[in-house]
Formats: structure tokens, C-alpha cells, sequence
């Protein structure tokens, strides 16, 4: 409030001189926003930019990139510490403050964004683009050098065994780098060198697996017996040659048969077979018993041979034990530590989720051992800290604002999958509740929540590896790009034979299904992963989702059917096209674009016994 002495008019028509008060501040809200006669004015956003890196700047993969930036708030003066957020399109959230460093991005194309907020709320943002370029990272070479391939000792003989590795990048490895494990005694060792003599009987597979520092591994392997001890085998319930589970429902009774050959005893029998499983303790002993209580979970079933001096060998098997409730696909939600959702926000999630499931009607394999050994980022959502069974596959969910409306609608992938298939274990979801408020506006939010969902069960995610269905990528980062030629497609049989159900046979405009290959309007974060929005048009998983209705087809419930999930469909949402039309950017309706969603930050493999390899 400012104070002026001044000359007012007396009621006589005189002027005297008084003191008025005038809250008229000229200037006062920085020029550019209307002010009230009042003594305050709106608060204004703050303003941040990034000095590092600089927009458009490429890095190798594991390179340390420095993230640098400033924000300055016209009420609040410099903004440091966590008013300070960093994002990027791929990967979320990577740091706070105004400097740090990261070596551990996703390689592919970003865009970052700083987000500063002031002590009131208010947010402004500066974004720039980063590529993160992919580099080869060849294997290490492997050899054992001793034991010989196909060599021997006596049970209790105390054996050396030693190897070396060489790097293309890291040269000579040593140390923990280099892991030896036996098919028969599991982990036996570190080094380049290790001596043990408490190996069990029998015929070991011995393996020397060397992983370099970016996380490429190479292997070499040899065949190696100790004598003098039992050598069991376990026939039931499973072939263990195999090395596939057997699944039984809790409650069954299961079967164990095996046997085991002595060089002086004989047959071994009775005691001298002891049964145990790593989840449930001894569980029987002899050459055959059943059991009907089994806890629930993956059980590692061993058979333990001893002689009369004591010697042992051992086999074992896998037995997957799931309750009969855990019969069908089942979708679990969790939320991203500290998120709160609307009732509307909720509801959609608890539809998608019941129209997922209606979709995909099979259960597959449960594993009880998903490990995330520290809180991260999955999909682009945050996710905790996890150490846990799966069935069938868990879902993070983040709503947050990322770069206000009509920018990434959202990011979506799988981190973790079962080992050599398409069935996502572990995957996440970062929604920007800013095109969220839009997409709920149009009668939309459901579609979209339910086409990010499918992507983290594996739709443009996995036609590549393992089922080898997409011809002529787009992308440019993709190793099989071809300029020349750039007719995407998606070629499984399944999705194929719906297409031509719903009026493909007149589809004329290339190779069928049509993937999205529209660089310039939809960009690469788009390209591979979605059908393709000029063709498709209102089907769910393309590109843009249309007001009012976005179909789930057959068309996409056959590409689940190819990456082999059991599906349902009659679930499908009414859907044909006409061929001879094109859609696309020249549509005039209200749309969401959903370019740039599939995420494709590190993705881990799982086997049923528990173990993690990087896949991507």
C-alpha cells in the first residue's frame, strides 16, 4: 500500500491537501498480468533453465552425463534442493537439486525437463532433448583352463579349478567378475582360481560365467564326474533333464520317485534317500512317497544319496504349487509410494483392469522370486523396493503432472518378464494428470489407462524379441532400420487372420498388419509400437485415442494370441473398417496423441528359480 501527500476536493469545490491511500501499483505483477486495486498481486510462476546439457546433445551409453540448472521465483528469489525436479521422458525421475550426474540412462531419445516449484505451488518448467546412443558392448572371452573337459576325481579329492576371461573393453577380469556354478551344487565359487572338495557325486556340469562392467556376460563350459559317491535320479514328478517346473494345484497329491546307484552298496534305500525342499524343510524319504501339503510357491526338490562312508550325491527338480484361486490372468495394481487418486482416477484403473483380464483369460507360470534390489523407476513410474512371488503380473501406477497438456501423455513398459517369453512380470505406468483432466473431459480417460496397460503386457513391446513378428522398422535406432524401407508391419498369424476378418482384404496400402511408421508427425518414441493411426484410426492401440470411443478389437486381442497369452475373443469391442479411407493427421476432432509412451528402459529376464539377467 503506498501513501501520497495530494490535493483533493474539499465539498466547496476548494482543494485541500490530505494523505490517500492508492493500492494501484503500476507494475507491481511484473507487466503481464491484470492487477486489482488491491495491495497484493498473483502469484507468478517461477522461470528455470537448463544449462546442462544443452538441447539436442548426444551421449554414449554410460557415459556421465551433468544434468545443471537454475530457477529463479519472483516471490521466492533462487530456487535450490528439491524445489528442483528432474525428469526424463524414458526413464522419470532422475535427480533433484540444481547439479548432478547420471551414467545409467536409458540409451535412446529424451527429453528432459526441469520442473521448479515455488514455496506456493506454482510450477514452471524448461525442457531439452538428449539422445542417449546405444554402445556394442561385446562379450568377454572365456576358457577353463583346468580340469580337462570330461575329467574325474575321487569323492572328498580336493579340486582346482581355474580359468581367465578377457574383455574387449574392460581387458583381463578378475575377482568377483568371474562366478563358477556346478548344475548339481549351484555357486561353488569366485575368482580365477577356486579348489573344492565337498563336491557331490556324479556328472557336474561346471560353468565359468564372466560379465563385464557394463553387464555383458560370456561362458564356457565342461563336463566333470566325482566318483565314489551316489549318483541319485529323480524321475517323478518331473523329468529332471528337463529343467521345466512341474505345476500342481495346492491340495494335489504329488508323486516323488527316485533312485540312486552306490559302487558299493548297491541300490540305496530307505533312510539313505532323504527328500527336502527349500521351501518346506525334509518332506520324505525313499525311492517313492506323496504329498498333499506343499506350501504355495516355487519349490526347489532335492534328493540327497548317502553311502555307507558317508559320501553324497544329489538331484534336483522344480515344483511350482499355486492355490486354485490364482486359476485365470491375474492383473495386480499397486501406486507409486506417496500417490493419492481421485475416485474417478480409481474407477478407471478398477475398469481397465477388469477389461484386461476379460481379455486375457490363461494363467501362466508364477514365480516366487522377483527381486528389485532398490527403489527405481519401471515404465517410467517409481516403484519400491520388492522381494517377492508373482501371479501374474504387477502393475506401478504414477499420476503426476510431467509437461503440462498436450505433452507425454504417459510411459509404459515391463521391467521385469518371465525368462524366453512374452509374459510380463513387473511393469509400470507414469500418467501426466494434465492430458488425464483432458482425456476424462472427451469421455476417454478409461481407453487411455487400458491402452497404456496392454503395453506393459507386452504390446509393441515384445514384437521383436522373443516372437520376431515386426518387418521394416522405423525407427532409426532400431538395428534392422532401413531407410528404404519403412512399410512397418506387424506379421503374427493370429493378428493377421483378424485383420482380414474386420475388412482388411481390402486393404491396399501395403504389408499387412500395419504398424505406425509416421516419423514426422508422431515421432520415434511412437514408431514399432502401435498400429498405425492413418489405417487404424479409432482401434485402441493406435497412435492418437479418438474422443467418445477407441474399440479394443479383435485385431489387438489376436496380437496377444501371438505373443502367446490365452485370450478371449469375445471380449472385443465391436470394430470394421474401411480400408479405401485414410485417417490420421488430417482429422480435424478433438484427439489425445499418445506419441512417445512405450518405454524402453532396462528390462530384466527372470528364470523360475529365482535368477535376474539383463535382456535390454
Amino acid at each position: 500500500m503506498q501513501r501520497f501527500l495530494a490535493f483533493v476536493p474539499s465539498p466547496a469545490g476548494r482543494f485541500v491537501a490530505g494523505v490517500v491511500a492508492l493500492a494501484l501499483v503500476i507494475g507491481g505483477c511484473g507487466g503481464n498480468e491484470d492487477c486489482s486495486i488491491t495491495d497484493s498481486c498473483p502469484n507468478q510462476a517461477p522461470s528455470a533453465t537448463i544449462t546442462s546439457p544443452t538441447d539436442g546433445a548426444s551421449v554414449d551409453e554410460f557415459t556421465a552425463v551433468s544434468f545443471q540448472g537454475s530457477a529463479a521465483d519472483p516471490e521466492d528469489g533462487a530456487l535450490t534442493g528439491s524445489a528442483l525436479v528432474w525428469t526424463s521422458s524414458l526413464d522419470g525421475a532422475i535427480g533433484t537439486g540444481a547439479s548432478f550426474s547420471r551414467s545409467d540412462l536409458t540409451a535412446g531419445s529424451h527429453v528432459i525437463t526441469l520442473t521448479a516449484t515455488d514455496a506456493d505451488g506454482r510450477a514452471g518448467t524448461a525442457t531439452v532433448d538428449l539422445v542417449v546412443i546405444e554402445v556394442p558392448n561385446d562379450p568377454p572371452a572365456v576358457t577353463i583352463t583346468a580340469p580337462a573337459d570330461g575329467g574325474s576325481a575321487q569323492s572328498g579329492d580336493n579340486v582346482t579349478f581355474t580359468g581367465t576371461a578377457v574383455d574387449p573393453e574392460d581387458g583381463a577380469l578378475t575377482g568377483a567378475a568371474l562366478v563358477w556354478t556346478s548344475d548339481l551344487d549351484g555357486v561353488i565359487g569366485t575368482g580365477a582360481s577356486i579348489a573344492r572338495s565337498d563336491l557331490s557325486g556324479c556328472t557336474h556340469e561346471i560353468v565359468l560365467t564372466a560379465t563385464d562392467s557394463r553387464g555383458a556376460s560370456g561362458t564356457d563350459t565342461i563336463s566333470f564326474t566325482i566318483s565314489g559317491a551316489p549318483c541319485p535320479t529323480i524321475t517323478a514328478p518331473s523329468d529332471q533333464s528337463s529343467g521345466a517346473p512341474r505345476t500342481e494345484l495346492e491340495g494335489t497329491s504329488i508323486t516323488f520317485s527316485g533312485s540312486a546307484d552306490d559302487v558299493e552298496d548297491g541300490p540305496l534305500t530307505g533312510p539313505s534317500l532323504v527328500w527336502t525342499s527349500n521351501v518346506d524343510g525334509e518332506i520324505g524319504t525313499g525311492e517313492s512317497f506323496s504329498r498333499t501339503t506343499l506350501s504355495d510357491g516355487l519349490h526347489t526338490v532335492t534328493l540327497t544319496a548317502t553311502d555307507s562312508d558317508g559320501n553324497e550325491g544329489q538331484a534336483t527338480v522344480l515344483v511350482i504349487v499355486k492355490p486354485p484361486a490364482a486359476a485365470g490372468y491375474q492383473i495386480h495394481i499397486r501406486w507409486s509410494p506417496g500417490m493419492e487418486l481421485t475416485t474417478t482416477q480409481r474407477q478407471a484403473v478398477d475398469d481397465a483392469v477388469d477389461k484386461l483380464e476379460s481379455v486375457i483369460t490363461g494363467d501362466v507360470l508364477n514365480l516366487v522370486k522377483t527381486e528389485f534390489p532398490e527403489a527405481g523407476t519401471c515404465g517410467g513410474a517409481a516403484i519400491p523396493k520388492m522381494d517377492e512371488a508373482v501371479d501374474d503380473v504387477i502393475i506401478y501406477l504414477e499420476f503426476l503432472p510431467i509437461d503440462g497438456p498436450d505433452g507425454t501423455v504417459a510411459s509404459a513398459g515391463p521391467c521385469f518378464v518371465r525368462a524366453n517369453t512374452a509374459f510380463s512380470l513387473v511393469g509400470g505406468v507414469r500418467f501426466d494428470t494434465d492430458d488425464l483432466d483432458v482425456a476424462e473431459s472427451l469421455g476417454i480417460m478409461d481407453d487411455i489407462i487400458v491402452h497404456e496397460m496392454m503395453h506393459v503386457l507386452g504390446f509393441g513391446i515384445f514384437w521383436d524379441d522373443p516372437v520376431d513378428y515386426l518387418e521394416q522398422p522405423s525407427n532409426s535406432s532400431h538395428p534392422e532400420h532401413d531407410p528404404n524401407n519403412t512399410d512397418t508391419h506387424f506379421t503374427g498369424p493370429e493378428a493377421t487372420a483378424q485383420f482380414l476378418a474386420i475388412g482388411g482384404d481390402d486393404y491396399t496400402g501395403g504389408e499387412i498388419v500395419p504398424v505406425e511408421n509416421d516419423d514426422g508427425e508422431f515421432g520415434p518414441g511412437s514408431l514399432d509400437g502401435h498400429w498405425r493411426e492413418s489405417v487404424l484410426n479409432e482401434e485402441i492401440m493406435s497412435t492418437r485415442a479418438d474422443p467418445v470411443t477407441n474399440p479394443l478389437s479383435v485385431l489387438t486381442i489376436g496380437q496377444f494370441d501371438d505373443l502367446g497369452y490365452t485370450v478371449d475373443y469375445g471380449a472385443a469391442d465391436p470394430y470394421v473398417q474401411t480400408f479405401s479411407i485414410v485417417f490420421g493427421p488430417q482429422t480435424e476432432q478433438p484427439a489425445v496423441d499418445l506419441s512417445g509412451d512405450v518405454w524402453r528402459g532396462e528390462m530384466f529376464g527372470i528364470d523360475p528359480d529365482g535368477t535376474s539377467r539383463r535382456i535390454r
